[in-house]
């Protein structure tokens, strides 16, 4: 019964995964902050939904904050963003 939960959850994860590099499209990837808030300030001027994602990496021996910013694909194909 653990191994029908466990593979459960991880096709549930999957699909999930799946859908989501379907359904949003990275708009933003950046390592400024200052260009990632602006960014989000012009999207919620814009009224453009959107998801942000706030991750550290290693780059050499320093620590580094990477930002995403992901917009649905059908406000990709109607916003003048990306024209």
């Amino acid at each position: 019964m653990e191994f029908f939960a466990f593979t459960l959850a991880l096709a549930c994860s999957i699909i999930a995964y799946y859908l989501e590099q379907k359904w949003w499209v990275t708009l933003l990837r950046t390592t400024d902050k200052l260009v990632f808030q602006a960014w989000r300030a012009y999207l919620d001027e814009a009224g453009i939904e959107y998801k942000t994602r706030i991750y550290t990496t290693l780059n050499g021996d320093a620590l580094q904050t990477v930002y995403l910013l992901k917009v649905p694909a059908q406000d990709k194909l109607k916003s003048s963003l990306f024209k």
